[in-house]
C-alpha cells in the first residue's frame, strides 16, 4: 500500500504531489490533505431514498432529485486525525458520518470517470459530522458547517488496487471501542464513477479539491466524552474525540 500520514500542522501546499514527491522528515508537519474546496453529496444513500420515495413525490419538489445534491464543508470544518471536536453548548449529540474523500490533483471538467482517473490524487477517510436535523428541503448549513465538523485522515491512500475494490468497501464506525455501525459503499445511490461524471458536468474540480461520496442516513450519534473510530481496509483508522463547549 502506498500512503502518507498527516499529523498536526498545516494543509499540504497545492504544488505537493505525493505520487512523485517525498515530504521526508517534515511529514509530521502536515495534517489536512486539501487546499481547495470540499464538496459533500447529500441524499446519496439508496436505503434512505427508497424509504422516503413517497415524501419526495410531495410538494414542494414532487419528485426525487434528478441530479447530485451538493453542499460545502468550508475551511473552518476541516480537522485532522485525532482531533477533539467540541459540541455546541446547547447540543447533546452529533451525528457521525463515515465516508470517503476523493482528493483531486488536477482539473476535472465535463469528464467521464475514466477520463478523470489520472486527476485523482488519492482517497482518505472522512467523518462528515452534522447536528441531527429532519428537513431535507433546505441546505443544512448551520448543522453541517460547524467548526471542526469535517475530520479527515489519517493518510492519503494512493494504491491503485483500492480503487478497484472501492464499490464494495465497508466503513465501520466504533464508539468507545464498540462497533456501532457498518456502511457498505454498495449502498450509494450514485457510486464514485457516476458522481464524478455527473458533477463535473456543472462544477469544475481543481487541484486540491475533495469530493465526499456520501454517508449513511442511519449513522450513529456521538455525545461529549465519546471516542469515535472509523475503519476501512487499506484506508486505516480515523479517530475523533468529542467534548462539550462551554457557554
Amino acid at each position: 500500500m502506498k500512503a502518507l500520514a498527516y499529523l498536526k500542522g498545516k494543509s499540504l501546499p497545492e504544488e505537493f504531489d505525493p505520487q512523485t514527491e517525498n515530504p521526508g522528515a517534515s511529514a509530521n508537519e502536515f495534517d489536512i490533505l486539501v487546499s481547495g474546496d470540499v464538496y459533500g453529496v447529500a441524499l446519496n444513500d439508496r436505503l434512505f431514498l427508497d424509504k422516503n420515495e413517497s415524501t419526495f413525490n410531495e410538494k414542494p419538489y414532487n419528485q426525487p432529485p434528478t441530479a447530485p445534491v451538493l453542499y460545502i464543508k468550508p475551511k473552518n470544518t476541516w480537522a485532522p486525525h485525532q482531533t477533539t471536536v467540541a459540541l455546541p453548548p446547547d447540543e447533546e449529540c452529533v451525528q457521525t458520518g463515515a465516508t470517503i474523500g476523493v482528493v483531486f490533483s488536477d482539473t476535472v471538467s465535463s469528464a467521464s470517470y475514466q477520463q478523470s482517473k489520472s486527476a485523482i490524487k488519492g482517497l482518505t477517510l472522512v467523518n462528515d459530522l452534522q447536528l441531527p436535523h429532519e428537513s431535507v428541503y433546505r441546505p443544512a448549513i448551520k448543522e453541517r458547517a460547524r467548526d471542526q465538523f469535517c475530520p479527515m485522515g489519517p493518510w492519503l491512500t494512493i494504491d491503485a488496487l483500492l480503487e478497484d475494490n472501492l464499490a464494495t468497501t465497508t466503513l465501520e464506525t466504533y464508539i468507545n471501542g464498540e462497533l456501532a455501525h457498518s456502511f457498505s459503499l454498495e449502498r450509494l445511490y450514485r457510486p464514485l464513477p457516476q458522481l464524478i461524471s455527473e458533477i463535473s458536468q456543472f462544477i469544475t474540480f481543481t487541484k486540491g479539491d475533495m469530493l465526499l461520496v456520501g454517508s449513511a442516513h442511519d449513522a450513529p450519534l456521538a455525545k461529549a466524552g465519546d471516542h469515535v473510530t472509523i475503519k476501512a481496509d487499506t484506508l486505516g483508522e480515523l479517530q475523533t474525540t468529542f467534548s462539550q463547549a462551554e457557554n
